[in-house]
């Protein structure tokens, strides 16, 4: 690649990152591995302004928007990851299924929609303030009614997996009762467990999600925003920010992907924060590229910090 294709698309995994990296998640996990650091003198809310650039700094309520929207996305893989888990876990009842288990992407979806149906339209609240210390700010009242709402939706989760145990190959729309099954008390258990264990801020695999979505976000806003210049003039392409809220014609065009193993359900999420990613990015860069092609300008940046 030449130099400037590889600032464009340095750029471009910049802004992916601080997306990121201004999360609450991300930001709570930082407390909750940080001992010496106490809440009340570093509160999440304004912790991460500080590490936005000064080009990005007008786009810092985007940032944590978007940092918001990664938060409940992370949520949704891992309460989907849950559902597919115990569907496919042995031994959790103690019988044996006349047909092998199934949980195909319609079922997927389904859970997906009664998720949010049942929860808040921020997901990713349920993994912070574990307790009064996690947010100095929350009341008891919104603590008990988080941890309520979370238990439902474990709840909801255990009974769709419950159903796709014993269903065979039958699709869970063509159950005979809508209400399905009640699920046996060791899948309400595990699934439990496993919720309290995973479901905060710093958990090893809360971590290990966040990052492979991370991975395929990129990927994403590379087949969005990138290349950024037009080929017959090499200017950069303009975007109306004002006009329709989509990326341009000649950039949309690009193809996103199907994400990887176990996120399928996902994929609108993925594509509305890549698009809106996307569009932050390509804004930024119509301003701020040719500051950063100049020359010397990296060098002496990374000289001063």
């Amino acid at each position: 690649m030449t130099k400037n294709q590889q600032i464009y698309l340095s750029a471009l995994k910049g802004v992916v990152d601080l997306v990121f990296e201004t999360s609450g998640l991300s930001q709570a996990a930082t407390l909750f591995n940080s001992p010496s650091t106490s809440p009340i003198s570093s509160p999440i809310v304004s912790s991460p302004l500080s590490t936005i650039p000064e080009t990005l700094y007008l786009d810092k309520s985007r940032l944590l928007q978007l940092g918001s929207d990664v938060d409940d996305t992370t949520a949704l893989h891992m309460f989907m990851l849950l559902f597919r888990q115990l569907v496919f876990s042995e031994s959790l009842d103690g019988q044996s299924a006349p047909d092998p288990p199934k949980a195909d992407l319609a079922d997927m979806m389904r859970l997906k929609h009664e998720i949010r149906t049942l929860g808040s339209s921020r997901l990713g609240s349920y993994f912070l303030a574990v307790s009064l210390t996690d947010d100095p700010e929350i009341s008891l009242q919104d603590l008990e009614n988080r941890r309520n709402v979370k238990q439902d939706i474990v709840l909801q989760i255990a009974k769709r997996a419950n159903d796709a145990r014993h269903r065979g190959s039958r699709p869970l729309s063509a159950l005979s009762s809508p209400v399905g099954e009640v699920p046996d008390q060791r899948i309400v258990s595990v699934a439990q467990r496993w919720a309290e264990y995973n479901m905060h801020s710093g958990s090893a695999l809360s971590t290990m999600l966040r990052n492979r979505l991370r991975d395929v976000l990129f990927d994403a806003v590379v087949s969005l925003a990138y290349p950024g210049r037009d080929s017959t003039t090499g200017k950069m392409l303009s975007i109306d920010f004002f006009s329709t809220g989509q990326i341009p014609t000649s950039l949309g065009t690009a193809h996103v992907g199907t994400p990887m193993a176990g996120m399928e359900a996902l994929t609108d999420e993925i594509r509305r924060l890549a698009e809106k990613i996307s569009r932050v990015a390509l804004i930024h860069l119509n301003s701020y590229l040719p500051l950063y092609e100049t020359e010397g300008f990296l060098s002496s940046q990374s000289s001063t910090t």
